[in-house]
């Protein structure tokens, strides 16, 4: 009996000497592989990455993903997106085909860059540009060469992407190198949606006192919409309006059966140039409610002269002419929204109050700026050295108090 409890203890001895070493042996293959992927990098402004609250925090440079520039060479820019996809949906939301009837990157002040859409090229590719995983899976990490970068792109707000592993998991850590997004903390500032600029000199007195915006206004509340159930619930949230005022609703989701001529094919220059001459106020109310996330239906207004009514992410996040919007979260609910907004359609002064901004700033109009932010990739394709990066957590940034349900 005591030999046979001696060779348990031997044998269970010799287990354990052989799961330390297998330990051991991951450990240290972990760790070598982490050395050969990272460097420390200086205490510089570009060596410090972006946490999940948008504070610098200092980070390990992946070395792989970025090389010195080489100057007299093209860098080619791969859409990671399936051809079905690519076709069906984004070549329209990356308004792709514009791009390419201006001459892709013919107007950067960099010009050495070429966009490929076929998936196949991804081992000469220089940098992927992937859009947030809604419809499409991420590369496989064997299959990214050395001395390439990974672009997260994201016109659209965060939501739960559906059937995606990959974005779940931990495999989405330390991937990506850039971001381009609508947020300003991003590292190239997606501006195709429109946006509002100081004017650098202001001669002589206000103008905007002597213009009656009001005049030859004789329709009150119009709502342009295609997608018509939303995280935002913003239908459910203009059906309550409706009860206290009328709201013409323009396009797919036309509950009120108003027809215009104008926009019945889509709301462009056309529809917008008519609307401007007929109402006082539209619905700028975006299917989600997040933090810095306002599309061009905001700027459309703005630059058409009529008052946009908000519902989107806390307003003191963006930059806006000040008194040059109507905030839904300033009123408790829709019957005191719609008070307001018959109030200001009584009165004139009030209503003009709303165009005093003018004087100060101009407004960038949608698609103007649709694909500066091509520009600055490849300016940074060209200067990787100074524009060293890596995210640890992306799904974190992206994602992490980033939307909110809605209020009222």
């Amino acid at each position: 009996m005591r030999a046979l409890a001696h060779n348990y203890l031997f044998i269970f001895g010799l287990s354990l000497l052989v799961l330390f070493s297998i330990y051991v042996f991951n450990r240290s293959v972990k760790d070598n592989r982490i050395n050969l992927l990272t460097t420390s990098f200086k205490s510089t402004d570009q060596n410090f990455s972006v946490n999940s609250y948008g504070k610098p925090k200092k980070v390990l440079q992946v070395a792989s993903p970025f090389r010195e520039p080489v100057t007299n060479r093209s860098y080619v820019i791969l859409i990671w997106i399936s051809e079905k996809e690519l076709v069906a949906t984004f070549r329209s939301a990356l308004k792709l085909d514009n791009f390419y009837m201006k001459g892709q990157f013919k107007n950067c002040n960099f010009n050495n860059c070429i966009i490929t859409e076929n998936i196949s090229r991804i081992h000469v590719s220089d940098a992927l540009l992937i859009p947030y995983p809604e419809l499409q899976t991420l590369p496989k990490i064997t299959q990214r060469p050395i001395g390439q970068i990974w672009v997260f792109w994201a016109k659209d707000g965060p939501f739960n992407p559906r059937q995606h592993l990959e974005w779940k998991s931990k495999r989405i850590i330390s991937f990506f190198n850039w971001t381009v997004t609508y947020r300003k903390q991003s590292d190239i500032v997606y501006q195709g949606y429109g946006y509002a600029k100081k004017k650098a000199n202001l001669n002589g007195p206000p103008r905007q006192n002597e213009i009656n915006f009001a005049i030859r206004k004789t329709r009150l509340v119009v709502w342009l919409v295609s997608n018509c159930q939303t995280k935002s619930r913003r239908e459910k949230y203009v059906e309550l309006l409706q009860k206290y005022l009328p709201v013409d609703i323009v396009g797919k989701c036309n509950y009120s059966n108003t027809h215009i001529s104008e926009c019945s094919t889509n709301f462009g220059p056309k529809c917008f140039n008519w609307i401007s001459k007929q109402y006082k106020f539209l619905l700028s109310f975006e299917t989600k409610i997040c933090k810095q996330y306002i599309t061009d239906m905001f700027f459309y207004a703005l630059k058409q002269n009529i008052v946009p009514v908000l519902m989107s992410g806390k307003p003191e996040l963006f930059e806006l002419p000040p008194k040059s919007f109507i905030n839904i979260r300033d009123y408790q609910t829709p019957a005191k929204l719609a008070r307001y907004l018959l109030l200001l359609d009584k009165n004139d002064y009030l209503y003009n109050q709303y165009f005093k901004w003018i004087d100060y700033y101009n407004i960038i109009g949608p698609t103007i700026q649709e694909h500066n932010y091509m520009c600055e990739l490849c300016k940074r394709l060209n200067r990787q050295n100074i524009f060293r990066k890596m995210y640890f957590d992306l799904k974190r940034w992206w994602e992490s108090n980033s939307c909110e349900n809605p209020w009222w």
